[in-house]
């Protein structure tokens, strides 16, 4: 079969021969073409200076999908369409050994027998940041570019072998609140649903054997031909905190041998376990294990240059009455460098420009719209996690901790992330005055609690992993040596600990 040169350009895959699946998705996007691809401006076209600015209020809600793309995200996009096109190329139903793999897979009736069948090497991709840095939208935006249709229906084919085909080509699930599988799996089966229309989740939401539910949700993700699943928001403490912890990433892995790429996307807390394993940090690695983390300056490039100029053209008012400088400090101050931070107090401070300026004809952005923007009740609870991740002390009653920002952030020097494990952390000077005194203690307290964290997160860690199966300890890159060693370590450590010393018994001579 003869490819057309134009067609090669746009699916380069289909040079090593036809793929269906291919050649059912949009032209390749190569990486100087991310920016450009993933702008999106809705005010663009639309002349907004008729309407009074009273009536221009109505406009700021598409402030929402008002997308710009920053140097920093463009890696996650290309390696969330390598994904995807890299699982397509490796379940192309055209080969007739993927046909009978396939065919193997969806007439298994537990995951030992899924185990058996031949192996792909599909692989996932971990976006991870505290909130407010808008890894949810780039990955929603990057999948309305490479896969726009998430459901393509295939008619009957002789060379594929099917009377027809529903492929779903993604799925997008948050991960469950209770931090179970069971829940995790029934989440997956209503999205299935939702998708394609099916009753997947009427048919298995009352399963309790969780073996029995892997290997349903495994089928149905295989027999629909999924590419990518993304698994959103894992929050620490159902994640790393789970039981489960162990045998979540078990579940991915296995998913990954069938064919499936798989993208977990949130806080950094939550990785703890995903990144302790030789094979996951592989199979990860291959999409790519990005952070992101808030701009440490006003004068961070990808906040200065891409950010901030391309966020302010959703702009619903005709000019800006402060000097440049001037509005660059505050709107930094107020946001610490956090994207969605940032959208938030824009579309406040505008709100506030556009009432104020409501039976004129025209309106501006002026200091005193900025700080009533700050204060308005749909920003001014942001304005603490803003102060979280840059380490300052807020003037909130409650002193909210955020779960999901790590305890120590690095604003001073380099955009880093909280810092790594042997790395010597920043000296705290030598405090008198009781303000900064209670701060420090918080400070240990918050450090002493995390050790604790770790230490309970390992011990239920090798627990979990005691067991395991040679073969599930194989797949995590181990050897059943080390984690027998580790846990004799562990037991040595708790038997050698300190025991609290008892009081002394009080004889008749101290009386």
């Amino acid at each position: 079969m003869t490819i057309a040169t134009s067609a090669l350009h746009e699916r380069p895959e289909l040079l090593l021969g036809p793929n269906p699946f291919i050649e059912a998705l949009p032209p390749f996007v190569p990486y100087d073409q991310w920016a450009n691809n993933l702008r999106n401006y809705p005010l663009d076209g639309h002349d907004w200076r008729p309407l009074r600015p009273g009536a221009r209020e109505a406009l700021l809600s598409f402030s929402a999908k008002h997308f710009v793309p920053i140097r920093t995200i463009l890696d996650i996009a290309s390696g969330l369409q390598d994904l995807l096109r890299r699982s397509l190329v490796l379940t192309n139903p055209l080969d007739p050994n993927e046909r009978r793999r396939r065919n193997t897979v969806l007439l298994s009736t537990s995951l030992k027998e899924m185990r058996r069948v031949a192996s792909l090497d599909a692989a996932g991709a971990i976006i991870k940041g505290m909130t407010g840095m808008g890894k949810s939208r780039i990955v929603a935006r990057v999948l309305e570019i490479i896969a726009p249709e998430q459901v393509i229906r295939h008619g009957p084919s002789e060379e594929c072998k099917w009377t027809k085909l529903d492929q779903l080509i993604w799925v997008y699930v948050n991960h469950a609140s209770n931090g179970s599988r069971g829940g995790l799996l029934k989440l997956i089966l209503s999205a299935i649903d939702v998708a394609l229309g099916s009753d997947y989740y009427v048919q298995h939401h009352k399963k309790e054997n969780i073996d029995s539910l892997l290997a349903t949700v495994a089928r149905t993700l295989s027999n629909h031909r999924v590419a990518l699943l993304v698994i959103d928001e894992k929050q620490k403490q159902n994640f790393d905190d789970s039981p489960w912890g162990i045998e979540f990433i078990l579940f991915y892995l296995m998913l990954m041998n069938l064919g499936i790429s798989v993208v977990m996307v949130g806080s950094p807390l939550a990785f703890v376990n995903l990144e302790g394993f030789s094979q996951v940090q592989r199979r990860f690695s291959i999409g790519g294990i990005h952070e992101l983390i808030p701009a440490s300056s006003a004068d961070s490039p990808w906040w200065k240059d891409d950010f901030v100029p391309r966020m302010r053209c959703f702009s619903l008012l005709e000019s800006d009455a402060m000097e440049k400088s001037v509005r660059d400090k505050v709107e930094f101050d107020l946001t610490g460098g956090i994207p969605g931070l940032y959208v938030a107090l824009d579309a406040a401070s505008q709100r506030a420009a556009l009432r104020r300026s409501s039976a004129l004809s025209s309106a501006e952005l002026a200091l005193e719209d900025i700080h009533a923007g700050a204060d308005s009740a749909t920003f001014r609870d942001l304005k603490d996690i803003a102060l979280a991740a840059t380490g300052k002390e807020s003037d909130s009653p409650s002193k909210t901790a955020y779960l999901d920002i790590p305890e120590t952030q690095d604003k001073a020097g380099t955009e880093s992330a909280a810092t790594p494990a042997g790395r010597q952390a920043p000296q705290v000077p030598l405090v008198r005055d009781a303000s900064t005194h209670a701060a420090v203690q918080r400070l240990l307290r918050a450090h002493k609690a995390s050790l604790t964290r770790q230490h309970n997160s390992t011990a239920a860690r090798l627990k979990s992993m005691a067991n395991l199966s040679e073969e599930e300890v194989a797949m995590l890159g181990f050897s059943a040596d080390l984690i027998e060693a580790a846990l004799k370590t562990k037991d040595d450590q708790a038997t050698s600990a300190p025991q609290p010393k008892r009081p002394k018994p009080t004889s008749s001579s101290d009386k």
